[in-house]
């Protein structure tokens, strides 16, 4: 990763380096981001091992991401008042009702 540059990372991905800091601000934020991707499909998988997701596998892997990201986090408690207990809740519950099955 150290020897890789923004430039050669957004060639590979077919935009501009531009693009990459816009999307990410940082050579460090996008290595979170993508380490945060691997955990999230690795907990997809997990959780599909358990059996049928409602929803397709990458589709499940964005959802996760999207709801469990950092900012909506801190939008919830910080900015609307949640507490952690809310917040986990509605995470939970969320997931579960997008994720799985009805039943």
């Amino acid at each position: 990763f150290a020897g890789t540059s923004v430039a050669a990372i957004a060639s590979r991905a077919g935009v501009s380096a531009e693009t990459v800091y816009q999307a990410f601000g940082s050579k460090p934020a996008l290595l979170d981001a993508l380490v945060r991707r691997a955990g999230l499909a690795e907990f997809v998988d997990a959780l599909s091992a358990r059996g049928p997701l409602a929803v397709d596998r990458a589709v499940a892997v964005d959802t996760v991401w999207a709801l469990a990201s950092s900012d909506l986090q801190q939008l919830l408690m910080r900015r609307r008042g949640w507490s952690r207990t809310a917040y986990t809740t509605w995470l939970a519950e969320s997931l579960a009702r997008i994720l799985l099955p009805p039943g």
